[in-house]
């Protein structure tokens, strides 16, 4: 009896992984995107067609907002993190000023 109710309790995650297993041979790929605010219809379609450019296949977008992001948009897809952020921008700008001040 207690087997089986362990079993049970198995099936919400057994179901997620086989979701996952069937996205990935429809060539369906699950992307994170998390901005600071909601994005607007044309951007999304736009992020959506050039992420499905990139991976080749088809996409399922799930929205995140984060208030903290000062801009900028951080993309979760197909293994990879795509950091397009504010904060990430100006830490790239501040390393090639110092790396350019250290010459």
């Amino acid at each position: 009896m207690l087997a089986q109710g362990a079993m049970l309790a198995l099936i919400p995650e057994v179901s997620v992984a086989m979701g996952r297993v069937l996205d990935r041979r429809l060539g369906v790929y699950p992307a994170l995107v998390t901005t600071a605010v909601p994005l607007d219809e044309t951007i999304r379609k736009r992020l959506v067609g050039s992420l499905e450019k990139m991976t080749g296949g088809t996409i399922r977008l799930e929205e995140k907002i984060d208030p903290a992001l000062l801009g900028g948009v951080v993309v979760e897809v197909a293994g990879k993190v795509l950091d397009g952020t504010l904060r990430s921008q100006l830490d790239r700008m501040l390393k090639r000023m110092t790396a350019g001040a250290a010459v």
